[in-house]
């Protein structure tokens, strides 16, 4: 029974088309020709790049392709080479999580030993991969001006995404915002990091954490034609971070809008009026990242480590519902008037080149979220609404091997963990006790005055047992997430 079970496994590997694509690797195809267009089989083809410690060698068959599946997000370089042909080499070939980039390289006949070089960009259009989808890399991600959130890059630079409120300039900011293509709704959204879904499975659509735009190596968005593997209709955010190389590497960076770069038209007839200066104005969004990358064994052990803090302090229309009559001191942290989200974050990454066909990874992320007025609009006040004071981890392990040009095996296992309290701000609410009319202070000695809102007296409320209990909802998500794939081709 087990021999006919392993053959079972064997034929359906040996003739079986692609079972499942490649979500977190790509691919490079190429092809060989001579100058009249006919294939050339047995041409030599390797795959260099500061990414792999050993070239990938291969050769073409008798229709003149070899493939290379299971690369890693980066840029390539491709040397094909036979005797009595020149060799052609094609640098900054680019390969997306995936994408099969297709390359047809033209070798002239020759008696002597040459060498051409072609430096260029990669093939624009996939022709191997049905799917409408967008690539956005890292010099696109590092260089798009505004807040640095990935919820924002998609709005702009993916075309047929519909957020469910627009982002100016990084306003945004610390917010997961719903987003819907071609009419399906948030909930079918899909994200992928490294491979692994991280969908929060008490909110579908959303993920169970924040990300740090700047330590993607590239974002692919499809909004259509997904892999059977995805099983979902709605929009596809399959994300890799970056890898260390044989090169060392360090980035820094830091952004800064500030109040004094915008401007208004609240005139003092309208401040009179009772409008606010502020309205929904921002006061400071900013971003702080440090990284660096590079090996710890020469082309063997690699390292990535990254750390970010990112801070977005606007002002929310309308709040508070009731101008407070004084500022507030709070060990809950600030009750300032503006909606205010910070996030202090660090990850690493640690990959292990075993030799050419085995690749073991590491992944690390811990964040820190911290939000003090969270549920801030037109009908609270610093009191009324909640701090939100969140941490988030995600672990991964990821095993790829590439058995050879038409078979790669891909296992990941990732833990996710989100603990997401919510304060209720009763140390703060200052109350008059309806039994007795006794006016009882907050912690910090403050009585509910007279009037708070133009003569409006506040309510009278009941504080008599449980003013003084501080009072938390929330709750503690994880999710453990284990995959393994094997892919096949046949020719």
């Amino acid at each position: 029974m087990t021999r006919i079970l392993r053959s079972c496994a064997i034929l359906f590997f040996a003739i079986a088309a692609p079972v499942l694509a490649q979500v977190q690797t790509g691919s490079i195809l190429v092809k060989a020709t001579d100058e009249q267009g006919a294939v050339v089989p047995g041409a030599t083809v390797a795959i260099s790049s500061p990414i792999l410690p050993q070239e990938l060698i291969g050769n073409t068959d008798s229709s003149g392709v070899y493939r290379i599946p299971g690369l890693t997000a980066g840029t390539y370089t491709v040397k094909t080479s036979l005797a009595g042909f020149q060799t052609v080499i094609r640098e900054n070939v680019t390969v997306n999580q995936g994408q099969t980039v297709s390359l047809e390289i033209p070798m002239k006949v020759s008696t002597l030993a040459e060498t051409v070089t072609v430096k260029g960009e990669s093939p624009v259009v996939d022709t191997k991969t049905v799917g409408a989808n967008t690539n956005i890399d890292k010099n696109l991600l590092d260089a798009t001006p505004g807040g640095k959130d990935i919820w924002n890059m998609l709005e702009y630079k993916a075309p047929g995404i519909v957020v469910e409120s627009p982002d100016v300039g990084g306003n945004q900011g610390g917010l997961q915002r719903s987003m819907a293509a071609r009419g399906t709704p948030n909930g079918q959204n899909t994200q992928l990091l490294n491979g692994v879904n991280v969908n929060d499975p008490a909110a579908q659509g959303f993920a169970m954490s924040y990300y740090i735009p700047t330590v993607f190596e590239n974002v692919e968005v499809s909004t259509g034609a997904q892999d059977i593997s995805v099983g979902t209709g709605g929009i596809l955010i399959n994300m890799v971070t970056k890898s260390g190389t044989n090169r060392f590497s360090g980035q820094a960076l830091q952004t800064y809008q500030g109040k004094n770069t915008q401007a208004d038209n609240i005139d003092d007839p309208l401040k009179q009026a009772g409008i606010r200066p502020n309205a929904n104005a921002t006061d400071l969004i900013t971003n702080t990242n440090f990284q660096a990358g590079g090996p710890l064994i020469k082309s063997k052990l690699f390292y990535f480590g990254s750390g970010n803090y990112q801070a977005t302090h606007v002002s929310v229309v309308g709040f508070p519902a009731v101008v407070p009559y004084t500022f507030v001191p709070t060990p809950l942290a600030n009750t300032s008037d503006q909606d205010t989200t910070d996030i202090l974050a660090g990850e690493g990454k640690v990959t292990y080149q075993l030799n050419g066909a085995n690749r073991f990874e590491g992944y690390l992320s811990r964040q820190r979220y911290d939000k003090p007025n969270r549920g801030a609009n037109n009908t609270t006040t610093q009191e009324s609404d909640s701090k939100e004071l969140d941490t988030f981890l995600i672990a991964q392990l990821a095993y790829n091997r590439v058995v050879n040009d038409r078979m790669f095996v891909d296992s990941k296992i990732s833990y996710n963990n989100t603990h997401f309290p919510l304060f209720q701000k009763t140390d703060l609410q200052p109350l008059t006790d309806n039994t007795s009319g006794v006016s009882q202070p907050d912690e910090y000695g403050n009585h509910v005055p007279p009037s708070r809102s133009g003569g409006v007296e506040p309510p009278v409320l009941s504080a008599a047992t449980a003013r003084r209990t501080p009072r938390v909802q929330g709750w503690i998500r994880q999710r453990v997430y284990a995959r393994g794939r094997g892919h096949a081709t046949r020719r």
